[in-house]
């Protein structure tokens, strides 16, 4: 599964651009698109990951 092909900004150009090499290359693998890494808030992807477990 791809993430969203009409991305707009650089990281998620390069994501996706280089997807298929990472598919090539590892026989398992796990691609993820995510969304929310960080805010000025405090609240972000890696505080809450942390959070529960």
């Amino acid at each position: 599964m791809k993430c969203h092909k009409n991305q707009i900004h650089v990281y998620g150009a390069n994501k996706l651009k280089e997807e298929p090499d990472v598919q090539e290359i590892l026989d398992k693998f796990g691609i993820i698109c995510i969304s929310w890494v960080f805010s000025k808030s405090g609240n972000n992807l890696i505080k809450t990951i942390l959070r529960l477990i």
